[in-house]
């Protein structure tokens, strides 16, 4: 009895055995078949894709959109005092060196006293003599008014010779060396108080004068300062145009945590910002010719017209205000691509917008 159970058992094992080797060689043959299925459906599908026109498209984004004008040439000016003299003496000495602070009143510069001195004790000997006889009748009072006035005039010519600071600020460049003689009427150094500060002037061609105002902002690259950009603004713009080359002179204040390293006559290279913002961008070759209308490719990668409403405009770009979402694709060229609504198109890898400041 034993014998015969371990027999049926065995006998089942083996069915089971059996069936399950079946059902396994029925489910690799259904495999097989689904796999050669959709390798033809795949195959059958980039016949179809072959067949559609391949087009570029871009990709609509929410960057930060800006445009300057670039390549503006310039040279570093300064709206600092100039120091001058009434008295054409020598330049004797420099209390202070370039770029050292110097209080109101304090005596930057002196020139050779020894004429004007003179003349001054010239002058008040003659006042005392004049004053001695008009106490005993021997002078009237307009003589002794004139001796007075005349001490007056000698003594500011005595005192024009110490050259001193007319405000609290830094002593700038310095033109007249100690040694020479000093022009009344060119300066022997520049002065620069808190309120004076450098700026860039350069010119622009008056095809751009809609697009600058006072208070623009703009980064100047100085020559000779290897600190990176320098900002400013705009701080005032010509009225007049110059006839010969019609350009238009505007002036760039600069940032004055660069005073001490500036000096008047530095060459220097300006772009001035004229529009940044965040918005949706695409090329200006994306729309339809002479429409503010572009062609979107849906899920399905069927076109679609659209209508847009368009924003600040660049050389190459425009801002796109109305009528996109971000992240939607749109065809690039579509004059060139040949494309109408309604049609399956295949495309490759999306262009985006890179900023080329």
């Amino acid at each position: 009895m034993i014998k015969q159970l371990l027999k049926n058992r065995f006998k089942v094992l083996v069915i089971g055995c059996i069936l399950i080797i079946a059902a396994l060689g029925m489910l690799w043959k259904w495999n097989q078949a689904r796999a050669v299925r959709e390798y033809r459906q795949n195959k059958a599908a980039q016949q179809a894709d072959g067949n559609l026109k391949y087009v570029q498209v871009f990709k609509v984004e929410k960057k930060q959109f800006e445009d300057a004008l670039t390549g503006l040439l310039g040279t570093v000016k300064s709206s600092s005092l100039e120091l001058k003299s009434t008295q054409e003496e020598i330049l004797v000495k420099y209390n202070f060196k370039p770029g050292a602070f110097v209080k109101k009143g304090q005596i930057i510069a002196e020139q050779d006293h020894t004429r004007t001195r003179s003349k001054l004790k010239q002058a008040q000997i003659g006042l005392k003599r004049k004053k001695s006889l008009f106490e005993v009748g021997g002078a009237s009072q307009t003589e002794l008014e004139e001796a007075n006035e005349i001490v007056k005039v000698v003594k500011k010519d005595y005192d024009d010779t110490f050259i001193r600071a007319p405000k609290n600020g830094k002593l700038g460049e310095i033109l007249v060396q100690e040694g020479e003689l000093v022009n009344r009427q060119s300066p022997i150094a520049y002065f620069v108080s808190d309120d004076d500060y450098f700026y860039l002037e350069v010119s622009i061609i008056e095809n751009h004068l809609s697009e600058i105002y006072v208070g623009q902002k703009a980064q100047v690259h100085v020559t000779a300062i290897s600190d990176g950009p320098i900002s400013g603004e705009v701080s005032s713009v010509s009225p007049e145009i110059t006839t010969s080359s019609r350009m238009i002179p505007i002036r760039i204040k600069l940032d004055k945590k660069f005073s001490n390293k500036l000096r008047p006559g530095l060459s220097a290279t300006c772009r001035i910002i004229t529009y940044d913002q965040t918005s949706a961008i695409i090329p200006k070759s994306a729309l339809l010719e002479g429409q503010e209308k572009v062609l979107v490719v849906k899920g399905d990668r069927t076109i679609a017209e659209r209508e847009i409403k368009m924003g600040y405009e660049s050389r190459d770009y425009t801002a796109a205000l109305q009528g996109l979402e971000e992240g939607e694709l749109i065809v690039m060229r579509p004059a060139y691509a040949d494309v109408k609504p309604g049609e399956t198109i295949r495309f490759g890898k999306p262009e985006v917008y890179t900023d080329t400041k």
